[in-house]
């Protein structure tokens, strides 16, 4: 294996294994909410942790810096597809950009329009 094949496999290992294999995000990390319950890493928030994250999604639905990071991660996405996509995987990484940060608008727009009986 030439030394350049063999930096690029290197890189790619200890990507997968920081990325992957160290940094693991299970499923009761994240924020569940089912009819009243809301959980966060494992635990059920009580009323006032939740009518707190529900303010603070509705400040965040209306700080300037979210709408300019929004607009970056957008010009980006769009950049990386339109302009700078060599390889599949290039037109991929650009869709999954835009996948998240469509992700995340949902996310705060469902918490911070959340009801509380």
């Amino acid at each position: 294996m030439e030394e350049k094949e063999q930096h690029t496999l290197q890189k790619h290992l200890s990507h997968f294994l920081t990325d992957d294999v160290f940094n693991v995000i299970i499923e009761e990390d994240l924020l569940s909410i089912d009819g009243k319950e809301w959980k966060h890493q494992g635990r059920i928030l009580d009323i006032t942790e939740i009518k707190n994250l529900i303010q603070q999604a509705q400040i965040l639905e209306k700080l300037k810096l979210w709408e300019i990071l929004k607009t970056e991660l957008k010009h980006h996405a769009q950049d990386r597809t339109a302009n700078k996509s060599k390889t599949e995987a290039d037109l991929i990484a650009g869709r999954l950009m835009t996948y998240i940060v469509k992700l995340l608008e949902n996310r705060v727009k469902y918490i911070s329009n959340f009801k509380i009986e």
